[in-house]
């Protein structure tokens, strides 16, 4: 399995068709880069409670710090890091 699908989704998928996870990452980062209200994001990311469920679920299980830890061993120690949104 992927890094990324591993991170995602887990060993598990289960539930309803899931929208599509670069979609919603793209949502996530832009709420948080520009600061409005989760309901405001775009129409295009997806619906706004899947944007907000997610960065929840995936902060409370540590998905962006494994992502980061991830992207840090491909490139080396995390002094020599520096993750932006072109990095996504």
């Amino acid at each position: 399995m992927g890094v990324a699908k591993r991170l995602f989704t887990g060993p598990e998928a289960r539930g309803p068709r899931r929208v599509v996870d670069r979609r919603v990452v793209s949502g996530i980062i832009h709420v948080l880069q520009s600061g409005m209200c989760w309901r405001d994001c775009p129409k295009d990311c997806g619906p706004a409670t899947t944007i907000y469920n997610r960065w929840h679920r995936w902060s409370q299980q540590g998905l962006w710090q494994g992502m980061f830890h991830e992207v840090s061993q491909i490139v080396g120690t995390h002094y020599e890091n520096a993750i932006d949104s072109t990095a996504i």
